[in-house]
């Protein structure tokens, strides 16, 4: 019998799976679908909220996502010639709304100050729990763990794949936006809404997040949008087309807000654990949209200060590797990303959060 592993990226907007050869330990097949519970909501707040409307939509969310898992899992064995009893172990990772979601724990706490939540530590669940008799009873299924209601088993992954030097910055632009700052030996960390806008906010036009943000730099290089981020009076109704891009004001305000709790997030963070913006050595950039963001647009349009040049490194999807290391060490370290403790910084109860929020309202250099 084979040795078959899977590793999987709970992510909000899609989940990411990858198919590990227990053997060899090398990933064998990689899948991404749409995660359904976006018809909830495009973020983890209004899928919180839509259980307080319901009490049912959690255990809907929840068939869902568990239903199109063992679809993938199926499909992505059969392509490659094996058979759900093959798969000795699985590791999931994801938010702290995901994972409680799928875990049925009632998250409706989650979506209001202090934002408190049952999920804590990582566990090992008996594969039926969540797959019924798909796969041998033996199979082992790791499931993350969390630091906060918004820094979730997701972000801890990607620390225990990053390894992170001293004085490291990790920002990952996904749906939701998570910041992790390392000094001293301690991990600060902060999050800020930005996922929807830069994931999701042109769609419609199968245009992503970082085409947009290369439109709206090249409409303030030629003047057709402002620093403000207030489309020139002869587009303002009728909105504008760059690069195969259509902004309007309310997308360039999206936008706008995202760009300022990143940038408003970074700040604070290392004013919090007292170190400079210009003595952040390493800054990763992770999730979907860092991936293929331009890094020269991130510059100019504020997103990402000046200071930051030359220390950037952009790493993908570290969620579903930081999966797939735990699904390759057999489960021996299984909780490694336990250990890390996080100090949150809630960012709307920092005394200086509203100003800073509204100083980085444009889309000036920094």
């Amino acid at each position: 019998m084979s040795d078959i592993r899977i590793a999987v990226d709970l992510g909000t907007t899609n989940i990411e799976i990858a198919l590990v050869d227990g053997l060899t330990k090398e990933v064998i097949s990689t899948r991404i679908i749409k995660n359904r519970q976006s018809l909830y909501g495009s973020d983890v707040i209004n899928r919180i909220a839509a259980t307080i409307r319901d009490k049912k939509h959690l255990f809907t969310m929840r068939q869902m996502v568990i239903s199109d898992l063992k679809d993938a899992f199926i499909a992505m064995l059969k392509d490659k010639g094996y058979k759900t009893e093959d798969v000795g172990s699985i590791s999931i990772c994801g938010n702290t709304t995901m994972i409680s979601i799928l875990l049925s724990y009632d998250i409706e706490d989650m979506g209001t100050y202090p934002f408190s939540h049952r999920l804590e530590k990582s566990m090992i669940v008996q594969t039926k729990s969540l797959f019924d008799a798909l796969f041998k009873e033996d199979t082992k299924v790791f499931l993350s763990g969390c630091a906060s209601a918004f820094i979730g088993g997701d972000i801890l992954a990607g620390m225990y794949y990053l390894k992170m030097d001293e004085n490291s910055l990790f920002v990952d632009m996904g749906t939701n936006g998570e910041i992790i700052l390392y000094k001293d030996g301690r991990y600060y960390g902060t999050s800020t809404a930005c996922g929807p806008a830069f994931e999701g906010c042109t769609r419609k036009q199968s245009v992503y997040g970082p085409s947009t943000i290369d439109a709206i730099s090249l409409g303030i290089a030629s003047k057709k949008i402002s620093r403000e981020g207030i489309l020139d009076k002869e587009y303002i109704e009728k909105g504008i087309t760059i690069s195969g891009v259509y902004l309007d004001t309310g997308i360039i305000e999206d936008i706008l807000v995202a760009k300022a709790g990143i940038y408003t997030g970074i700040n604070l963070l290392a004013k919090y654990a007292g170190l400079s913006l210009v003595d952040i050595d390493n800054i990763y950039i992770a999730g979907g949209f860092g991936f293929n963001l331009n890094l020269d647009s991130a510059f100019n349009l504020g997103l990402l200060p000046e200071c930051f040049k030359g220390k950037i490194k952009v790493v993908g999807n570290t969620c579903i590797k930081g999966a797939t290391l735990i699904v390759r060490e057999d489960f021996d370290v299984p909780h490694t990303i336990d250990t890390y403790e996080v100090d949150v910084l809630q960012l709307a109860n920092d005394e200086n959060f509203q100003n800073e929020l509204m100083e980085n309202m444009s889309f000036a250099r920094k």
